[in-house]
């Protein structure tokens, strides 16, 4: 099942796809951004009619942050797209982490940041932000629209029956068998969690290395392992960009 709502990739047009972006996304679970950055890369190599593989049209990077000491870091970072496409021009989506500028967005490398978008006006600019926040996600929008026009996104963690089809349908691509009590157990069992697809990922790989028969007392037991697991280890840990 894919994890991105119809709704979401129907916002996104030939008319609006080659638009800058900034992207919100919840500051703890996987919500999908990783396949709504390839649709995108997608959609602008299709409204720009480029024709070699998107392996050279989409990057995805996380800018370095205000105390950088690396020695040319941030002159590394602005060659990385035409690295990407083998010294040609880079014409796709540059996806960008600035969470670390949240609240600091008067910062020079910010500032950096902004005039390398203003100099590239042919990269399409996907930035995205980690946050919970409405006043962060405020500022930070109405910062880079002082400069130019950008589309703001939200993609929210996904709600208890998103992430039960997607639990389902997990198992079933696994060839395990579900009683129909599951479904409702885990619909009850999702609405008092706040988390997002990695959650379900890790409880489907939990299902079938202990041999899952579809049976909703096991689940409830493989919920309340996986539940303590990730608890205790803090599993989530972004993209692994």
């Amino acid at each position: 099942m894919k994890k991105l709502k119809k709704e979401l990739l129907n916002e996104l047009t030939p008319q609006n796809c080659c638009m800058n972006e900034l992207v919100v996304l919840p500051k703890n679970g996987d919500v999908g951004f990783e396949e709504y950055f390839h649709y995108k890369t997608r959609e602008v190599m299709r409204a720009k009619k480029i024709f070699s593989k998107p392996k050279y049209n989409g990057l995805m990077l996380s800018y370095p942050g205000p105390d950088a000491k690396e020695p040319l870091v941030f002159e590394r970072f602005f060659e990385s797209p035409s690295v990407v496409a083998c010294n040609h021009n880079f014409e796709g989506c540059f996806a960008i982490d600035i969470s670390s500028y949240i609240g600091k967005t008067g910062e020079a490398g910010f500032e950096k940041l902004i005039a390398y978008m203003h100099d590239n006006p042919d990269m399409v600019f996907q930035l995205f932000m980690y946050s919970d926040n409405k006043i962060e996600v405020k500022q930070m929008y109405e910062y880079l629209a002082r400069y130019d026009e950008i589309r703001l996104v939200n993609i929210p963690l996904p709600d208890a029956e998103m992430l039960t089809d997607y639990t389902l349908s997990g198992i079933r691509d696994l060839s395990l068998p579900v009683k129909g009590e599951v479904e409702k157990y885990l619909k009850n069992y999702f609405e008092e969690k706040y988390i997002g697809y990695d959650y379900a990922d890790f409880l489907v790989r939990y299902l079938k290395n202990n041999g899952y028969a579809g049976e909703v007392a096991p689940m409830k037991e493989a919920a309340n392992k996986v539940d303590m697991i990730w608890n205790k280890k803090g599993m989530y840990l972004g993209l692994g960009y």
